[in-house]
């Protein structure tokens, strides 16, 4: 909803689908942030328990699939080639640091008990 005026102040003075372009690409990339913060928590969790190599390595997910899927389809998607291979790298970190954590028994989900 707030990404073409966002993208409208950020990027001024461009056309009307160039600031579209931008706004979509910008909402593409949202759910990087959503899993980026819940990878977070579970990484913190990970640390503490002195799982630190499982978290380097989930995080080294995130560049390695980006690169592999932009060299893959950059010539037919572009930019939203690199913005998919992050998508994807952050989905194999976000599941590896899930995973991880459930065996540590920590369950990454959010409770509502009010009690």
């Amino acid at each position: 909803v707030w990404a073409e005026p966002v993208m409208r102040a950020v990027v001024s003075g461009s056309d009307p689908a160039a600031l579209r372009e931008a706004a979509d690409l910008m909402r593409w990339n949202l759910p990087f942030l959503v899993c980026s913060g819940w990878t977070v928590v579970g990484a913190a969790v990970l640390n503490a328990g002195r799982k630190s190599r499982v978290v380097a390595a989930a995080q080294f997910a995130v560049p390695v699939v980006a690169i592999a899927t932009f060299l893959i389809l950059g010539e037919r998607f572009g930019v939203r080639a690199a913005i998919y291979g992050m998508l994807g790298g952050m989905a194999v970190n976000t599941l590896v640091v899930f995973v991880s954590a459930a065996r540590q028994g920590y369950l990454l989900l959010p409770s509502l008990d009010a009690r």
